[in-house]
C-alpha cells in the first residue's frame, strides 16, 4: 500500500515545480533541493526547497508555506503584505516572493517566501514526550526554568524591537494588498470575536465576550504585535536573533497585548508529557514565563493587571477561533483537543472569576468549565 503522505507530498512537488516554470518563464527550471515538510504550523503545512536556473531573488533556500482549505486568500494576502512591510524596516521577518491565491494550483493558497537561518528555540524542549523514562522526562523539566532564562532575554529583546517599528508602513502595505485593516486591529479581532461568538454552539463564550467589552484598558500605546512571539516562531543562530516567523496574527495595539499573548501561551503550551509530570512542567513553564516578563519591563513597564487582561483576551480568542473552525468542520490548530481547551479555560478562570460552557463538533456532549482538568 502506497503512502498517502509521501504520495501527497510528491503531488505538491511535482505540481509547485510544473506551476513555477510557468509562472517564472523559466521551461529548464528544476529543484536543487526537492521540497520535504518541515517542521511548521499546527494549521499549515510547511516545505523548504531550492530551485536551480531560477531568477532573483529566488536563488537561495526557500520555504512554501501552504494553507488549510478553511483559509481565504485574504489570510495569503495579508501575511505576505506584513511580512514584507516589516522586513523592510529592518526586522528579521521572512520576505515573500510569491504570493498565490488561487487555490487550483495546489489545492490550497500558498505562500513562496526566503527560509531565514537558525533555527527555533523550540528545539530547547527536544526530549520532552513520549519514548523517554519518567526519571529522563523529569531531569528535562528541572532544566526548563533555566532554559527559559537562557533565551527570555532573546526573545524579550527582539519583541521589544518589534514594537519599535512605525505602523503606517504595515497599514499601507495591507491596504495595498486589498485587506481590510480591521483585520489587524484590536477593535477588528474584538469585533470578530462578538459576531463569532454568536453562533449557537458559540455561545458560551458570551460571558468572556461581556468581561472583555467591561474591563478593557485604556491603550498606553499603539505598536506593532505579533501575538504568536513564542519559542516555535523565532529563529535562533549562534545565540543570535535571525527570524521571526507565523505572522498571521499580527495585530495593532499596546505592548501588553502582545505580551499577553506570549504569557498565555506558555501557560498553555499543549506539549505531551505524562500526566504525572504535567504539574511540574505547568510550574516550569510558569516560571519561565515570569522570568520573561521580567526582562522585558527592563526595557519598558507595563502593569500586571493590563497584561493579565490580554492573556485572557489572548485564550478567548484561541477559544473562539478553534471552536468556529470545528463547528464549520476544519482543523482548529494547537488546541483541538479537550485537553487543549481544557487547557485555555482553566486558563482564563485563574486570571477572572468566569465559568465557560462550550458545545462544538466534535465534542458537542461535552461541556469545560473553569474547574476541568487541565492535565
Amino acid at each position: 500500500m502506497p503512502d498517502v503522505a509521501n504520495t501527497t507530498d510528491q503531488a505538491v512537488a511535482a505540481r509547485l515545480l510544473e506551476y513555477l516554470r510557468v509562472a517564472l518563464q523559466r521551461p529548464a527550471l528544476t529543484y536543487t533541493e526537492i521540497p520535504t515538510k518541515i517542521m511548521g504550523g499546527f494549521e499549515t503545512s510547511v516545505y523548504s526547497f531550492a530551485l536551480s536556473k531560477a531568477p532573483e531573488p529566488l536563488q537561495r533556500r526557500l520555504i512554501l508555506r501552504l494553507f488549510t482549505e478553511a483559509d481565504d486568500p485574504n489570510r495569503a494576502r495579508k501575511e505576505a503584505a506584513t511580512q514584507n512591510a516589516i522586513a523592510q524596516e529592518g526586522y528579521p521577518a521572512p520576505r515573500v516572493f510569491i504570493t498565490e491565491t488561487d487555490a487550483g494550483v495546489l489545492g490550497r493558497v500558498f505562500l513562496i517566501m526566503e527560509r531565514m537561518p537558525g533555527r527555533t528555540l523550540a528545539h530547547y524542549f527536544q526530549g520532552l514526550g513520549r519514548g523517554r523514562s519518567t526519571r529522563e522526562l523529569l531531569r528535562l523539566l528541572m532544566r526548563i526554568p533555566a532554559t527559559l532564562g537562557e533565551f527570555s532575554a532573546t526573545m524579550s529583546h527582539a519583541q521589544f524591537k518589534l514594537h519599535q517599528l512605525l505602523i503606517d508602513p504595515l497599514v499601507r502595505a495591507v491596504e495595498s494588498a486589498g485587506v481590510p485593516v480591521d483585520t489587524i486591529t484590536f477593535d477588528g479581532k474584538l469585533n470578530w470575536i462578538r459576531l463569532t461568538s454568536e453562533q449557537p454552539a458559540l455561545g458560551g463564550l458570551q460571558p468572556a465576550v461581556r468581561w472583555l467589552e467591561r474591563n478593557r484598558p485604556n491603550e498606553q500605546q499603539r505598536v506593532i504585535c505579533h501575538c504568536d512571539f513564542q519559542p516555535f516562531n523565532i529563529l535562533v543562530e549562534d545565540a543570535r536573533l535571525t527570524g521571526v516567523i507565523d505572522w498571521g496574527n499580527v495585530t495593532i495595539g499596546d505592548p501588553a497585548l502582545d505580551l499577553g499573548f506570549t504569557l498565555s501561551e506558555i501557560a498553555t503550551v499543549p506539549i505531551e508529557v505524562p500526566g504525572v509530570l504535567q504539574p511540574f512542567f505547568r510550574a516550569a513553564m510558569k516560571a519561565g514565563g515570569r522570568r520573561y516578563l521580567r526582562s522585558y519591563r527592563r526595557m519598558l513597564p507595563v502593569d500586571d493587571a493590563i497584561v493579565n487582561y490580554y492573556q485572557v483576551f489572548a485564550c478567548v480568542s484561541q477559544l473562539t477561533r478553534a471552536a468556529d473552525r470545528l463547528a464549520r468542520g476544519h482543523k482548529a490548530g494547537a488546541f483541538q483537543s479537550a485537553t487543549g481547551f481544557a487547557r485555555l479555560i482553566s486558563h482564563i478562570g485563574s486570571l477572572t472569576d468566569l465559568e465557560l460552557g462550550l458545545e462544538v463538533v466534535p465534542w458537542s456532549a461535552m461541556t469545560y468549565n473553569k474547574t476541568s482538568p487541565a492535565n
